[in-house]
């Protein structure tokens, strides 16, 4: 198989970064680190803004709590220097209500899926995270 030119490196780097924020896509962004996950992530989001009817119906998952704190860092920034055209996201007052962007890491993610769990499943009641279980 033929190696890619870089100009044609390039081109399918920018054609994949543009598939990722789509918001009629569902995706998962794997790349190295440094490679810009955060910006694509970043765009999605902001993109994603402009379809929902409330800001929590968009949930972006980390895997770590300092990914997580840097993406909800970067949308706020994004929605104060380009806010979304959207009249709806102007009432959301998103960048003085942050709290309201789901982005979360797998782990808060399951705890809050296990916490909605029915009493008859036997997961009912307060749920605890045991560092050590038996």
């Amino acid at each position: 198989m033929p190696q890619m030119t870089e100009e044609e490196s390039a081109a399918a780097d920018a054609r994949a970064r543009d598939e990722a924020t789509d918001p009629a896509r569902s995706i998962v962004l794997q790349a190295p680190a440094g490679s810009g996950k955060t910006t694509v992530l970043t765009a999605r989001f902001m993109r994603l803004l402009e379809t929902v009817d409330e800001p929590e119906e968009i949930l972006a998952v980390t895997f770590t709590r300092k990914a997580a704190a840097e993406m909800r860092a970067r949308i706020v920034q994004a929605l104060g220097e380009n806010p979304p055209i959207n009249a709806r996201t102007h009432s959301w007052d998103l960048a003085n209500n942050p709290g309201r962007l789901r982005i979360q890491t797998i782990d808060s993610f399951n705890f809050w899926l296990a916490s909605q769990l029915p009493v008859t499943a036997k997961a009912g009641g307060t749920l605890s995270v045991d560092d050590r279980p038996q």
